[in-house]
C-alpha cells in the first residue's frame, strides 16, 4: 500500500549479510530497448511502469528497484511493485 511510515532515508546499511544479484528485464514486445528508455518513461509516470518481483514489499526483490528508482530521481512510494510468488514467475 505503500503506506510504511518509514522510509529508506530512515535507515542505515550497517552489513551486508547477503548478496543477490538483480537484473532488468522486459518483454520483447516492449516498447522499451534501453535502460534509458526505461528509465525515461518511469520517470514521466512511475505508477504506469510496474515493477515485479519474487519476493514481498521489503524483500530483496522488492528493495532493488526501489534502490533503483531512488537514484533516478524517482520516489520510491510513486513505484508501482507488484509481488509475484517466486522469482520465476
Amino acid at each position: 500500500t505503500n503506506k510504511s511510515p518509514s522510509t529508506l532515508a530512515d535507515t542505515t546499511p550497517i552489513a551486508r549479510l547477503t548478496e543477490e544479484p538483480d537484473i532488468v528485464v522486459v518483454s520483447k514486445d516492449s516498447p522499451y530497448r534501453t535502460i534509458a528508455d526505461l528509465l525515461a518513461a518511469w520517470k514521466k509516470d512511475p505508477a504506469r511502469v510496474p515493477v515485479g518481483g519474487g519476493s514481498s514489499p521489503g524483500g530483496p526483490d522488492h528493495l532493488a528497484p526501489m534502490l533503483m528508482a531512488q537514484a533516478a530521481g524517482i520516489a520510491p512510494r510513486t513505484v508501482n511493485y507488484v509481488p509475484f510468488d517466486g522469482g520465476g514467475e
